[in-house]
């Protein structure tokens, strides 16, 4: 049973990843692109995450997985702030040229 759930959380993490990447490209805006590279860090990680939780309880291969998720949605929160920032920055110098 575990497995099947496992599996599933795979499955759930790799099209969540498909989806963010397939997203990149019906969206115009830079700023609407943040939010896909966001999802996938967040959904995906969780998803990889907990399937390494459930395969490896208690050990710590599952708090290191646990720990990369968390330093990823810290780093990844950061990241598309300071990106949404440089491209407001930009295009505010671009119109004053």
């Amino acid at each position: 049973m575990i497995a099947l759930v496992r599996d599933g959380l795979l499955l759930l993490g790799v099209l969540a990843s498909w989806l963010g990447s397939l997203a990149l490209f019906r969206l115009r805006t830079p700023y609407q692109r943040i939010h896909c590279v966001a999802f996938v860090t967040v959904v995906g990680g969780f998803c990889f995450c907990l399937a390494v939780l459930l395969t490896h309880p208690g050990s710590p291969l599952g708090w290191k997985a646990a720990f990369i998720l968390v330093v990823l949605a810290c780093a990844g929160a950061v990241v598309s702030h300071a990106t949404g920032r440089a491209l407001l920055l930009r295009e505010s110098s671009e119109e004053k040229r």
